[in-house]
């Protein structure tokens, strides 16, 4: 039953949203122009989410309790582990150093203004996310020469299966020990780079306050909107990646206990254990354009522009006049449209 209502529905509810979700993001990045490394970084993190979506897509058919009732000669589990399980944490490990990258930037944008755009220029941020793509999936490489797809028979089915087979145990766990430092060394660069852009944030609002009193004193509540806004956006990055990636933790411990693994004695642990971290995952995947929408103004516009067909029109009645009220998600417009009464232009002139 858990695996049913965590798989079969609750993970693939959360899965079809951000998969959605990610979709639009790629085509509100595009539509802004790959043209800046902000933008470049954005829409290649909406891919790798994209991938990671996909794979816990998957995972949740591998995982239903039914799927056996097909009948079909292979141990879906171990299937998944073989073409889905890495992949799986690969994608997320990029999505994070995406992060990482963004709030870099963002950090050396505050601390260097005149100097980061030659520092980062969109050809370095193309060089940079290549080489996250790259280094990630190399870090696979021990995993996959460790395991194997093969027949095996199990007695308790009296049936030979395509199931997973040790092709060579001298790496075996190493996949997952680099899986976990990575991982932890990417939510420890987040942390330190948010660090940064806040206290630089703090002081450059007090500076403003010191140098400029007249004008701060006018604009007071447009200068604290801003960089509140800013604070807020880097510390919610920073609060999901930390809560949304701290499963990785279980690879220390499959490193730690060599049966807390695919056809080890803590498998069903192994088994529930990672798909709470699946879900945490698949949060993170899906939670990005309401951070997006509702911090970035630029992003808003191009997403309403984009999509503006999701506006809804209501009509109303006042005084024999008929209105149409277009909503655009928050934002109401009133347009009038009379229907029998025309209103008497008087010319004073």
């Amino acid at each position: 039953m858990f695996a049913l209502v965590h798989n079969g529905i609750v993970c693939t509810v959360l899965g079809l949203f951000g998969l959605v979700a990610n979709v639009m993001n790629i085509l509100v990045f595009f539509k802004q122009g790959l043209n800046n490394s902000m933008n470049i970084s954005f829409f290649s993190m909406s891919v790798a989410d994209i991938i990671h979506i996909l794979a816990v897509e998957w995972a949740n058919v591998c995982f239903n309790p039914y799927i056996d009732n097909l009948e079909a000669p292979i141990v879906f589990t171990d299937l998944y582990y073989f073409t889905g399980g890495w992949v799986n944490g690969c994608a997320c490990r990029i999505t994070l150093y995406h992060m990482v990258c963004i709030t870099a930037e963002r950090c050396l944008s505050i601390v260097y203004p005149l100097k980061v755009k030659t520092m980062i220029t969109t050809r370095r941020m193309v060089v940079i996310i290549v080489a996250v793509y790259l280094m990630h999936v190399l870090t696979l490489v021990p995993e996959y020469v460790t395991v194997t797809l093969t027949w095996r028979f199990f007695p308790s089915r009296n049936r030979t299966l395509l199931s997973l087979g040790i092709r060579d145990g001298s790496a075996k766990g190493v996949t997952f020990l680099l899986h976990f430092i990575l991982a932890f060394l990417g939510q420890v660069l987040v942390i330190i780079f948010t660090a940064i852009l806040i206290l630089h944030l703090k002081r450059q609002t007090s500076w403003r306050q010191t140098v400029t009193k007249e004008i701060v004193k006018k604009n007071k509540k447009s200068f604290s909107s801003r960089d509140k806004k800013s604070m807020i956006l880097v510390v919610v990055i920073a609060s999901v990646l930390i809560v949304c990636y701290s499963p990785s933790i279980l690879c220390l411990v499959t490193f730690i206990l060599p049966e807390f693994y695919v056809g080890g004695k803590l498998f069903p642990l192994f088994r529930d254990a990672w798909a709470f971290a699946y879900l945490f995952a698949i949060l993170n995947s899906g939670i990005n354009i309401f951070i997006f929408y509702n911090v970035s103004s630029n992003y808003k516009n191009t997403f309403k522009q984009c999509f503006h067909c999701l506006i809804t029109v209501t009509p109303v009645t006042v005084n024999n006049a008929q209105f149409s009220v277009e909503v655009k998600n928050t934002q109401e417009k009133v347009i009038p449209r009379f229907c029998r009464e025309t209103i008497p232009i008087y010319n004073y002139a």
